[in-house]
């Protein structure tokens, strides 16, 4: 609501000499001002009192004169925030409050990015869709490249390589630059060897129960000098910004090592955060399957709380009902724009 600030006009009205000679009162004068014109003190029902009761006025708002909120934590005489569950409707800037029978005048306010639930997935359901093809370990020989998949000892037809996750002696692969599909068959770029004694992991996983749904090969991150040391790292398909429909759903790999969501990594819109900083000539693999997650649960609410302009925790407000265990909700904290 726009309105006229003696305060801000004070410093213009005074005698240059009371200025030269005595700066402290007229910033005294200045605060006192600010005090009468905060929201329902006179000077500022004097001012917009027009503002205040025309209601066909574009900036008419009955919530502006009054509106209330919870209080979040409790407050000592030295705190200087007051954390509240919202501050809709609350003036921006110099402001008043009442908690209990004591009127406080605030400087500002912090607005909490919106907290948004929608359906997901937790690992374990995503990995149940998701065949283990029979072990080709024992054929590697060093000079063999092709190897016949097969599934309870049937030969079976990926419908395409990028379904197919393969970790060859503890390193996962790339589809179409590591290997290949040839109708039932996996071709090797170099041939597997026969690591005699390794306990390195070395299987075929075929994300049956995704067919359905595009599996998205995304950018290589190299790692150059720019990125050395950093946790996020952005996200592209065809150096066009990415955002994955959830953590759980993304495959990836450093340097051919798997990583783990939500121990490794997670994702946040289209930005990938590691646990491990990246070190230069790191390689960054992900894959992305477009799944499409059920709808169980509603009602779910939470307030995120903001500290130094950082989110710090997340409150439930309300835990809603009907959510499965299995489903759990991908969280998403909406930023504002600036």
């Amino acid at each position: 609501m726009k309105s006229v600030k003696v305060s801000q006009r004070l410093q213009d009205q005074i005698p240059a000499f009371i200025k030269e000679e005595d700066q402290s009162f007229v910033d005294l004068l200045v605060q006192y001002y600010k005090s009468q014109e905060k929201s329902g003190k006179p000077y500022d029902i004097l001012n917009n009192i027009l503002s205040y009761t025309d209601i066909s006025s574009d900036e008419y708002d009955p919530n502006f004169i009054s509106s209330s909120s919870i209080v979040l934590d409790r407050i000592g005489a030295t705190d200087q925030n007051i954390t509240v569950e919202t501050v809709d409707n609350f003036l921006e800037k110099d402001g008043t409050i009442k908690i209990d029978n004591e009127i406080i005048f605030y400087e500002e306010t912090t607005k909490s990015p919106e907290v948004v639930f929608t359906p997901g997935v937790n690992k374990l359901e995503f990995d149940k869709k998701i065949q283990e093809l029979e072990n080709i370990r024992p054929l590697f020989d060093g000079t063999e490249t092709s190897f016949q998949l097969k599934l309870l000892g049937t030969p079976i037809t990926p419908s395409s390589v990028e379904y197919l996750r393969v970790i060859i002696n503890g390193l996962q692969l790339e589809p179409n630059v590591d290997y290949f599909l040839d109708g039932s068959n996996i071709r090797f770029q170099t041939p597997p060897a026969n690591l005699a004694g390794s306990t390195t992991v070395t299987k075929i996983e075929y994300l049956i129960g995704y067919t359905s749904v595009p599996v998205r090969v995304l950018d290589v991150i190299n790692i150059t000098d720019d990125l050395v040391g950093a946790k996020i790292l952005p996200l592209r398909l065809n150096t066009v910004v990415y955002t994955p429909l959830s953590t759980v759903s993304c495959l990836i790999a450093v340097n051919g090592v798997v990583q783990e969501p939500f121990t490794d990594y997670t994702v946040y819109n289209d930005h990938l955060i590691l646990k491990k900083a990246v070190s230069l000539n790191d390689k960054i693999t992900v894959r992305s399957v477009e799944l499409i997650a059920p709808q169980f649960g509603k009602g779910a609410s939470a307030i995120a709380r903001v500290s130094d302009n950082k989110v710090t925790d997340l409150i439930v407000k309300n835990g809603g009902q009907d959510y499965r265990i299995n489903f759990t909700p991908k969280v998403t904290i909406l930023l504002q724009k600036v």
